[in-house]
């Protein structure tokens, strides 16, 4: 059975548009090249055989890319690739929910994302634990424009200024086994904290795949510049998906 990828890439993309233009984030070039190059290489570079591409309706300039620059490039490196044309939303997850059981565990990317995760770890990490669902999480620090008090008993113990709290979030990067795929009603829009919401409550198992590996998600130019600055001060930062 060959490994199926589905690379997300149907969003609205508001706020990069709202901000940068009217191209598709998946289209913001991070040294040199496009977000949805970078996820594709990847892809293909943790040996990922079948890949599903999700656009949303009426996004003509990357379809076209897509056709034009990704489709030949995974054919090339022997992996099937197809393009799906989301007419309705479906959420950032609901697409997962066409899939068979027959395609066993589906690993889900988000183009917004670049990130040097090893997904085969991932993946591995998934079956090992025989989860139904599995979640890639990380600490962000995020800067607090305040001072943080420690109050006990009505005393101020401590004072921190502008503190970086680092919090535990998801890395958008996730695998969807047969029967957390079930859960998904056909035609159906959800989310990824849905579908976590649906596999808890019908008892079955969500994995958290605990990582460190460099990841930045680009939803706007600030993030871009971001990702440049981390690619400029570390070539291999990204050391699965720079590669051509």
């Amino acid at each position: 059975m060959s490994e199926v990828a589905l690379l997300m890439a149907g969003g609205r993309s508001e706020r990069m548009r709202a901000a940068a233009g009217p191209r598709h984030k998946a289209l913001t070039e991070v040294g040199g090249r496009t977000l949805i190059e970078h996820n594709t290489a990847q892809l293909l570079d943790a040996g990922f055989e079948e890949i599903v591409v999700v656009l949303g309706a009426g996004e003509a300039e990357l379809a076209a890319f897509v056709d034009e620059r990704i489709v030949p490039f995974a054919r090339a490196r022997r992996a099937r690739i197809r393009t799906e044309i989301e007419a309705v939303p479906l959420g950032n997850i609901g697409f997962a929910g066409t899939f068979a059981a027959s395609a066993g565990d589906v690993l889900v990317v988000y183009v917004d994302n670049l990130c040097a995760l090893d997904l085969r770890e991932l993946l591995a990490f998934h079956r090992r634990e025989r989860c139904d669902l599995t979640i890639a999480t990380h600490e962000e620090a995020f800067p607090i424009p305040y001072g943080e008090l420690d109050v006990r008993d009505g005393r101020v113990v401590g004072y921190r200024e502008k503190p970086r709290l680092r919090v535990r979030v998801s890395s958008g990067t996730c695998v969807a086994g047969p029967r957390a795929r079930a859960l998904i009603a056909p035609g159906r829009k959800l989310d990824a904290r849905d579908l976590f919401a649906l596999v808890t409550a019908a008892g079955l198992t969500v994995g958290a795949f605990e990582h460190d590996a460099a990841w930045v998600d680009v939803n706007d130019p600030a993030a871009a510049r971001r990702a440049e600055e981390l690619l400029a001060a570390d070539p291999h930062a990204f050391r699965t998906v720079v590669r051509a």
